[in-house]
Protein backbone atom coordinates (compact mmCIF):
# COMPACT_ATOMS: atom_id res chain seq x y z
CA UNK A 1 0.00 0.00 0.00
CA UNK A 2 1.54 3.19 -1.01
CA UNK A 3 0.68 6.39 -0.29
CA UNK A 4 2.24 8.48 -2.57
CA UNK A 5 3.32 8.27 -6.21
CA UNK A 6 6.80 9.01 -7.22
CA UNK A 7 6.32 12.28 -9.20
CA UNK A 8 3.61 13.40 -7.04
CA UNK A 9 3.68 17.19 -5.41
CA UNK A 10 2.94 16.92 -1.88
CA UNK A 11 2.34 19.31 0.64
CA UNK A 12 1.69 18.69 4.67
CA UNK A 13 -2.17 19.09 4.58
CA UNK A 14 -1.87 16.02 1.92
CA UNK A 15 0.49 13.70 3.73
CA UNK A 16 -1.14 13.94 7.38
CA UNK A 17 -4.74 13.45 5.27
CA UNK A 18 -3.49 10.41 3.84
CA UNK A 19 -1.83 8.86 6.65
CA UNK A 20 -4.94 9.38 8.93
CA UNK A 21 -7.22 7.80 6.95
CA UNK A 22 -4.86 4.69 6.27
CA UNK A 23 -4.83 4.66 10.02
CA UNK A 24 -8.69 4.91 10.38
CA UNK A 25 -9.30 2.27 7.50
CA UNK A 26 -7.05 -0.23 9.50
CA UNK A 27 -9.01 0.75 12.81
CA UNK A 28 -12.31 -0.10 10.65
CA UNK A 29 -11.10 -3.16 9.33
CA UNK A 30 -9.69 -4.33 12.75
CA UNK A 31 -12.92 -3.41 14.05
CA UNK A 32 -14.65 -5.86 11.61
CA UNK A 33 -12.20 -8.56 12.20
CA UNK A 34 -13.27 -8.27 15.80
CA UNK A 35 -17.12 -8.25 15.12
CA UNK A 36 -16.71 -11.27 12.67
CA UNK A 37 -15.01 -13.99 15.43
CA UNK A 38 -16.60 -12.27 18.61
CA UNK A 39 -19.86 -14.43 18.59
CA UNK A 40 -17.51 -17.51 18.37
CA UNK A 41 -15.28 -16.67 20.82
CA UNK A 42 -14.02 -19.08 23.42
CA UNK A 43 -11.82 -17.89 26.67
CA UNK A 44 -11.26 -21.61 27.48
CA UNK A 45 -11.65 -20.48 31.13
CA UNK A 46 -8.17 -18.37 31.20
CA UNK A 47 -8.83 -15.08 33.02
CA UNK A 48 -6.23 -13.87 30.81
CA UNK A 49 -7.99 -14.56 27.12
CA UNK A 50 -11.18 -13.31 28.61
CA UNK A 51 -9.50 -10.23 29.80
CA UNK A 52 -7.97 -8.97 26.57
CA UNK A 53 -10.77 -10.33 23.83
CA UNK A 54 -13.85 -9.34 25.87
CA UNK A 55 -12.97 -6.47 27.89
CA UNK A 56 -9.31 -4.86 26.59
CA UNK A 57 -10.24 -4.87 22.37
CA UNK A 58 -13.82 -2.77 22.89
CA UNK A 59 -12.26 -0.41 25.02
CA UNK A 60 -9.63 0.57 22.20
CA UNK A 61 -12.04 0.73 19.51
CA UNK A 62 -14.25 3.26 22.30
CA UNK A 63 -10.99 5.40 22.88
CA UNK A 64 -8.47 5.48 20.38
CA UNK A 65 -8.25 8.50 18.78
CA UNK A 66 -6.66 8.97 15.41
CA UNK A 67 -6.68 12.45 14.91
CA UNK A 68 -5.28 13.71 18.19
CA UNK A 69 -4.19 10.64 19.87
CA UNK A 70 -2.94 8.53 17.39
CA UNK A 71 0.28 7.04 19.43
CA UNK A 72 -2.06 6.61 22.82
CA UNK A 73 -3.19 3.32 22.22
CA UNK A 74 -4.57 1.56 25.73
CA UNK A 75 -4.61 -1.52 24.66
CA UNK A 76 -1.84 -4.07 26.12
CA UNK A 77 -2.13 -7.45 25.24
CA UNK A 78 -1.30 -10.61 27.34
CA UNK A 79 -0.16 -12.70 24.72
CA UNK A 80 2.79 -12.95 22.07
CA UNK A 81 1.77 -13.00 18.25
CA UNK A 82 2.20 -16.11 16.33
CA UNK A 83 4.46 -14.53 14.27
CA UNK A 84 7.40 -12.24 14.76
CA UNK A 85 6.21 -7.87 14.33
CA UNK A 86 9.78 -6.97 14.06
CA UNK A 87 9.83 -6.20 10.47
CA UNK A 88 6.27 -3.80 11.41
CA UNK A 89 6.09 -0.48 12.90
CA UNK A 90 3.10 1.76 13.80
CA UNK A 91 -0.21 0.81 12.31
CA UNK A 92 0.95 -2.12 10.74
CA UNK A 93 2.59 -3.65 13.81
Amino acid sequence: YELFSVNEKLNAEMIYRRGYDRVVAKVIQAKELYNAIIDQFQDFHCRNCHDTIIEGIPQFFLRYDPRFKPYDHILTLDYPTIKSLDTLCGVDA
